[in-house]
């Protein structure tokens, strides 16, 4: 029987017919045996983390396999048809394998809507991982596909969600150009984005939330919010630090975080984490070593986007926001 599996992927690479995962460094597509690839990995890379089985679940996928990719308020589904390739692609060097999607009556990606999923499957969904084992939801799936093979209706207003999902994703795009150039009125040199991450952790229940002073931190030590939020399982307390930066993001952040905590300068019940405008690629295993959460600036956009609504008008101004409806074409 088939393998049903989540993978998440860029667009870019979607439209081409693939889904990918990471691993830049390495060429999936060189190895016989699981073994041999992590034992690559292990020895370019240092390790490899607990991403065993993820890195295995993709290696293992193989032609008629089905893949699920979460979109924006839909999901795309696929057949794998292809082997393991290593290309080039606008974002580093990719391992992909070649997907064929089911398309619309247009020639483009089938979207099916989020609220066609039952409870469970769309709840897994978002599970941030970059793959996921989907043998549960198997019959949902298997059903989901018999009724876009039948031609049934199974989207919710297919075209306008596609083009209104279009809008977003170039919304996004350029709200995140635009801070990593500073065109936006927020307060320059770091503070702005700050107080801005302040706004996102009040909005979603954190209190006792302090923008950290400079002087409270000895050498290179530093954490710029240190936010609490009451949750049903226990108090959870957040040391942040927060980088205003564009492309790739140095380790200078992860340094200083975990200088605070050696220190005893940080609540050591404190979960470190590190928010960036740029890309955080080549630190992850550096993070991951530090057990220090990331979230790039493409994460940091869908934060700030599911609570547009939520932010102050000054705030929404201060960003170039304005509620203006559009007609979609």
């Amino acid at each position: 029987m088939s393998k049903k599996v989540l993978v998440r992927s860029s667009q870019e690479l979607i439209n081409d017919g693939y889904i990918s995962y990471g691993w830049g460094k390495v060429d999936f597509s060189k190895y016989k045996n699981i073994e041999d690839l992590l034992e690559s990995i292990k020895s370019i890379y240092g390790g490899y983390g607990r991403r065993r089985k993820q890195i295995q679940r993709f290696f293992e996928l193989e032609k008629g396999d089905i893949v699920i990719v979460p979109l924006h308020k839909s999901i795309a589904i696929g057949k794998v048809i292809g082997n393991k390739k290593y290309i080039s692609a606008s974002i580093g060097r990719e391992n992909v394998i070649s997907v064929e999607f089911y398309k619309n009556d247009e020639g483009n990606i089938l979207r099916i809507s989020r609220d066609y999923l039952q409870k469970n499957l769309s709840s897994r969904l978002r599970v941030r991982m970059s793959n996921i084992n989907l043998a549960g939801f198997s019959q949902e799936i298997d059903s989901l596909i018999e009724d876009i093979s039948s031609n049934k209706n199974i989207t919710i207003n297919t075209k306008m969600s596609e083009l209104n999902s279009n809008i977003e994703n170039q919304f996004k795009k350029t709200l995140l150009s635009k801070m990593q150039q500073g065109k936006i009125y927020i307060q320059a040199g770091g503070a702005g984005l700050e107080q801005l991450v302040v706004e996102l952790l009040e909005i979603e229940g954190y209190s006792n939330i302090t923008i950290e002073s400079k002087r409270k931190y000895t050498g290179k030590g530093d954490v710029d919010i240190i936010a609490d939020k009451t949750e049903f399982h226990g108090e959870i307390c957040l040391a942040i630090q927060v980088k205003d930066y564009k492309g790739q993001t140095g380790l200078q952040g992860l340094e200083q975080i975990k200088e605070a905590f050696d220190n005893g300068e940080a609540e050591t019940t404190a979960i470190p984490m590190l928010i960036t405008l740029g890309e955080v690629d080549n630190i992850r295993d550096r993070a991951e070593e530090l057990n220090i959460k990331l979230m790039d600036g493409e994460a940091f956009i869908y934060w700030l986007y599911s609570n547009i609504n939520k932010l102050s008008m000054e705030t929404r101004f201060k960003l170039g926001i304005f509620d203006v409806p559009a007609l979609l074409e």
